[in-house]
C-alpha cells in the first residue's frame, strides 16, 4: 500500500498530473511513505544484524555491506538507460556519482541525478554503514547502543532543521538518519521481537 502511495506522489510531481493531484491527502502526504520505509529498514537491519555483529567475530564490514547491495542491479539499469538515451546528460563525472549511488548526501556539489528517486538508495547505504559503526562503537567502547541511536536521531533532526549543504550532513541525509535510527532503536527498546506492538511503536515514534 505504501509503495502505491509513494508511486502516486512521484508520478504527480514528475508529470504534473492533475488527476493525481486531485487525490488530495494521498498526494500531499505521499512523501511520508519514504520515512516509513527508512524506519522499517532500520528496524529490520537491527533485527537481522545487531546480535550477530556484537556476539560474533565472523562478520566484518565487507561481508555485512555486500549483503546490503542487493538492490543495486536495478539501480544500475535505471541509471544507464538515461545515460545512453540522452546525449546532453552524458557526463562521466555525473555518471560515476550516479552509478555508485553517491550523488545524494555524499557531496556538497550539485550532481545531476539520472534517477532522482534513487536518492533513497544513496542515503540508505549510508545508514547501513553508520549502523555498523554504531554497533562497533557499542561493542568496542561499551557505549550504550540505544544512546548512539538517539545521537543519530538528534543529528538527523538538526540536519533537517538547519538544512546544511555539507557532505554527509545534507537535508536528505537527515531525512534518512532520523527514521532509520528510530527504527533501529525501537527494535532495541521493545524486546527484539517483530510483532504488532513493535510495528505500532515504529509508526508512533516516527509521526508523533
Amino acid at each position: 500500500m505504501l509503495c502505491i502511495v509513494i508511486m502516486i506522489y512521484h508520478y504527480g510531481i514528475i508529470f504534473q498530473c492533475t488527476p493525481i493531484r486531485l487525490l488530495g491527502s494521498v498526494y500531499s502526504y505521499g512523501h511520508l511513505g519514504t520515512y516509513v520505509f527508512f524506519a522499517i529498514s532500520g528496524y529490520l537491519t537491527a533485527y537481522q544484524y545487531k546480535e550477530k555483529l556484537i556476539y560474533s567475530n565472523d562478520i566484518d564490514f565487507k561481508q555485512y555491506f555486500i549483503k546490503k547491495l542487493y538492490i543495486l542491479p536495478l539501480v544500475f539499469v535505471s541509471i544507464c538507460i538515461p545515460f545512453i538515451t540522452y546525449a546532453s546528460e552524458r557526463n562521466v563525472y555525473f555518471f560515476l556519482f550516479n552509478i555508485f549511488c553517491t550523488w545524494c548526501g555524499f557531496t556538497g556539489d550539485y550532481v545531476v541525478p539520472y534517477n532522482p528517486v534513487s536518492w533513497y538508495i544513496c542515503i540508505l547505504l549510508l545508514c547501513y554503514a553508520l549502523f555498523y559503526l554504531i554497533v562497533y562503537l557499542h561493542k568496542r567502547l561499551d557505549i550504550p547502543y540505544r544512546y548512539l541511536c538517539i545521537l543519530m536521531c538528534v543529528i538527523g533532526l538538526v540536519i533537517m532543521i538547519r538544512k546544511y549543504d555539507i557532505p554527509f550532513l545534507q537535508y536528505d541525509n537527515g531525512r534518512g538518519y532520523l527514521p532509520f535510527f528510530i527504527g533501529a532503536m525501537v527494535y532495541d527498546i521493545n524486546g527484539m521481537r517483530f510483532n504488532k506492538k513493535n510495528v505500532f511503536l515504529l509508526f508512533f515514534f516516527k509521526f508523533f
